[in-house]
């Protein structure tokens, strides 16, 4: 069974304004990827998601004009080293995936260019915000009814004596049809 860094084809679908599902149409084996998506400006970009195994929900992208993407097998000591992350062991090194024949990162296939739809409603004006939120376990269905609720609770959880939130103040835009984001 490959890995699901090395896999061919990599498929990409969008799941809302900000969020595209990773996925392979047979099973992978599960080790820890970087994920990399390119933009109309030919480079390549490592998003701050790490992944582990397909399908897998990649957030807080905007890929209104199109992005490509593949996955590379992650060696986690590299990694934490290039993004400045102390946290793992100097004792240790951290090989998850498995390297190419011949030495260099396991890599899939690049994606085909997908393009992520507008928002449904347009970015507020400051000082509001849009927030992207992941949600563990994800939403159940009915997606609406669960959203709703969800932002329920998120109100009453930021509402305090010294801070006062109105529901009217949270609106939900859109789910991803996982239930994720």
């Amino acid at each position: 069974m490959t890995y699901c860094a090395g896999v061919s084809p990599l498929l990409a679908t969008p799941t809302t304004s900000a969020s595209v599902r990773l996925w392979h149409d047979a099973r992978c084996r599960p080790a820890a990827f970087e994920i990399l998506f390119q933009k109309g400006d030919g480079k390549w970009h490592s998003h701050e998601q790490i992944g582990w195994s397909l399908p897998f929900e990649l957030g807080s992208l905007h890929c209104g004009s199109g992005c490509s993407f593949r996955l590379r097998g992650l060696n986690a000591s590299e990694y934490a080293s290039r993004e400045r992350i102390f946290n793992l062991s100097a004792e240790h090194h951290h090989l998850l995936t498995p390297q190419r024949p011949g030495g260099g990162a396991l890599e899939s296939a690049t994606s085909e260019v997908v393009a992520t739809p507008r928002p449904p409603v347009e970015a507020p004006h400051p000082p509001a915000v849009r927030l992207e939120l992941f949600v563990t376990p994800p939403l159940a269905a009915p997606l609406e009814r669960s959203l709703s609720r969800y932002v329920e609770g998120l109100v009453k959880e930021l509402t305090s004596p010294h801070f006062y939130v109105t529901r009217e103040r949270i609106q939900p835009v859109e789910a991803s049809p996982t239930g994720e984001r």
